[in-house]
């Protein structure tokens, strides 16, 4: 009993000083994010029958496993939720939808990989294991003909093997009832009306759901018509493979009025012979259209939300497939200061826009998009409609490293660029060439290509240009700093760090900017939510000014701050997850106002990630990742603020203005897109 004892003791303190080893070692914590999860039900919407039969689902369980033994689990009614505060890195999500009585309806997983500029899931949901019914209202119309026999094809599309064939035995009259139990299920389903003399009379194809422990309902009605003479027989191939596909085109924001054009894109389109393909489009569950022979169909939409159906089948295979595209057609009123015209995204093919991070625009109007997934600068040129064309690619090399390009900043002249990556933690300077109009790599500091550099780059996040074109400052959300570095006009060099006397640590530095003065640098600490504010020296040192802090001294609005930016007038405007707020200069900086979702109607600020401020129109451009839009407001002459409108265009990173304050650049965490729109 006590060798016993005395073993417990020993593991005991060996785990314990194991412990005290590794939190002494120098690798950081991963960086946390705040999660969206979107649960799609794709499968499950694709009933196009009358009574459109969804599922009865009260709640949603989502849970995750992640780094570091890390986890989340969350119940929600809603299909979109947000964790907070989650690690970086590889996580494997799964989600269920129950009923009332806690029946598993729906399911789904997926592992996804989080950063800091990707931190968004869609998680399609289906029809989970078990045995539902099927109860459908039939009716025919009996007019000249004798209908006895209405056979149904039932066609698993999660398993193209299962099928089977029921014939359905009418009796007097012209309408029935069928019912039958079927494994839980995404279905698709042919209906064909026999008639006793002219064989086969109609021939309708539905798409439908079932359940566990369920009942779904649809109505069909069987429009009949006799056969031509000529006609040929039809044979049906059970065994081909069905065909897949999916419905592209749709624009990241859909307008009412506008025209929505749509292309049916088959997987396997060895299978799909144009001339033999019949497709069936669906608004909201209500036939608009049946063509054949082509895969493109444009609507109007009218304003609200929206559900389009497509079905595809093939008379001689027998082949069919599904698609479906839910979308809400906006108001374009809400949208009068901002409108899309331009969207350009990741080709695997063609324009490297893999995990687009930043955006920046050079004084003559030139855009640059740091692209991180990539490792690349993408240099784009405005055309006079404010549509961007594609100049050139600077790529990543050994000694220009770009691996994890992160951000990018421009002088106030133009002359020169500064890059930050990641991936290879460098820092690197890119001139301007006059004499064939690009930039250049001059300069780079990383210690994993020179150790004696002095700067200990871990995860560099930003960076800032003085107007003196000589000092830069850089943030590291790895080693916990804001780096002092100066620019001679060949050679970048470290001159020191940021020093803090009292207060919070700097803890994850996310973003940095300079007031008009160059006589302050802000930092917003997105890990222990506070705001640093460093008077600039005449050698351009910094010396801790102020320091505002939520979890310290309890200052409102602040909470996990993401981004800072000034306006010409010195007020700092900064973003949280929940609050836009100013901290006006009067001896000092001071938090005067705050405004956060809800405060007027039609606003929309969950999930704040960036502000940009328009000094010549008075206006706050605010950029969220959780509303997935753009927000923007009047500046008024009291420091208040005005809400003017919301753009909605998917989750927003960073953005930036041309220099004519005509066009506004933003990045977009969905579809790894740089979008533009019309500032008007």
């Amino acid at each position: 009993m006590r060798r016993h004892i005395f073993q417990c003791i020993f593991v005991s303190v060996l785990l314990a000083a194991l412990a005290a080893g590794l939190a002494g070692c120098r690798d950081p914590l991963p960086d946390t994010v705040n999660l969206s999860v979107h649960l799609g039900m794709l499968t499950s919407d694709r009933s196009v029958f009358t009574s459109t039969p969804d599922p009865e689902i009260t709640s949603y369980r989502i849970t995750g496993s992640g780094p570091m033994d890390s986890s989340f689990e969350i119940t929600t009614e809603s299909r979109h939720a947000v964790v907070e505060g989650i690690f970086t890195g590889t996580w494997e999500i799964l989600a269920e939808g129950t009923n009332e009585e806690g029946t598993v309806l729906v399911e789904g997983g997926t592992t996804v990989k989080l950063t800091l500029e990707e931190s968004e899931v869609v998680l399609d949901l289906y029809p989970s294991e078990g045995n539902g019914q099927i109860e459908i209202d039939l009716e025919w119309c009996s007019d000249d003909m004798d209908i006895y026999m209405v056979q149904i094809v039932f066609r698993r599309t999660d398993c193209p093997e299962e099928n089977e064939t029921v014939n359905y035995a009418t009796t007097m009259g012209d309408r029935g009832v069928f019912t039958r139990s079927l494994p839980a299920g995404d279905y698709i389903i042919q209906f064909r009306a026999i008639d006793s003399e002219f064989g086969q009379v109609s021939n309708i194809t539905r798409s439908m759901n079932i359940y566990r422990d369920s009942v779904t309902k649809g109505s069909i009605f069987l429009d009949t018509e006799i056969p031509s003479i000529t006609q040929g027989m039809q044979i049906i191939d059970h065994s081909s493979p069905s065909i897949t596909g999916a419905l592209i085109g749709a624009p990241l924001v859909i307008y009412e009025g506008v025209p929505l054009e749509l292309t049916f894109v088959p997987d396997n389109p060895e299978l799909a012979d144009i001339q033999d393909i019949t497709m069936e489009w669906y608004l909201n569950g209500e036939r608009v259209r049946t063509v054949q022979g082509t895969l493109e169909e444009m609507i109007i939409p009218e304003q609200g939300n929206h559900k389009l159906d497509v079905l595809v089948y093939s008379s001689r295979q027998g082949s069919l497939a599904s698609a479906s595209l839910e979308f809400t057609a906006h108001d374009s009123t809400l949208t009068e200061d901002l409108q899309l015209i331009d969207t350009l995204t990741h080709q695997p093919d063609g324009l490297a826009l893999s995990m687009v991070s930043d955006v920046t625009v050079t004084p003559d109007g030139t855009v640059i998009a740091s692209v991180r997934g990539s490792g690349v600068l993408q240099v784009f040129s405005p055309s006079h409609d404010g549509t961007l064309e594609h100049m050139y690619t600077i790529e990543d090399s050994a000694e220009t490293p770009l691996r994890g390009a992160r951000a990018a900043a421009v002088s106030s002249d133009g002359s020169f660029l500064c890059v930050v990556s990641d991936v290879t933690p460098s820092v690197s300077i890119y001139t301007y060439n006059d004499a064939d109009g690009t930039y250049i790599h001059a300069s780079t500091l990383s210690e994993d290509l020179d150790p004696q550099v002095g700067i200990p780059l871990i995860t560099p996040s930003a960076a800032v240009i003085a107007d003196n074109l000589e000092d830069i400052y850089v943030s590291d959300q790895g080693s916990d700093s804001i780096y002092h570095l100066v620019w001679d006009g060949t050679q970048l060099q470290y001159s020191g760090s940021a020093e803090v006397t009292e207060g919070p640590d700097l803890s994850s530095p996310r973003s940095l900017s300079i007031d008009p003065s160059g006589s302050y640098l802000a930092s917003a600490n997105m890990e222990n939510s506070s705001l640093h504010i460093f008077s600039i020296g005449d050698q351009g040192e910094l010396s801790q000014s102020q320091v505002f802090s939520y979890s310290h001294d309890g200052t409102m609005g602040i909470s996990q701050i993401n981004s800072t930016a000034f306006s010409q007038d010195g007020a700092l405007f900064t973003t949280s997850n929940s609050f836009l707020c100013r901290f006006g200069y009067d001896d000092g900086f001071e938090n005067t106002y705050r405004v956060k979702e809800g405060d007027f109607p039609d606003c929309h600020m969950a999930g704040l990630r960036t502000v940009l401020v328009d000094d010549d129109r008075d206006k706050i451009y605010v950029g969220s990742v959780t509303s997935r839009g753009i927000t923007v407001f009047d500046r008024n002459p009291d420091g208040t603020l005005t809400f003017r409108s919301f753009t909605p265009c998917g989750p927003i990173h960073r953005m930036a203005m041309d220099p004519e304050g005509s066009f506004l650049y933003a990045v977009s965490t969905t579809g790894h897109s740089l979008l533009v729109f019309d500032v008007r």
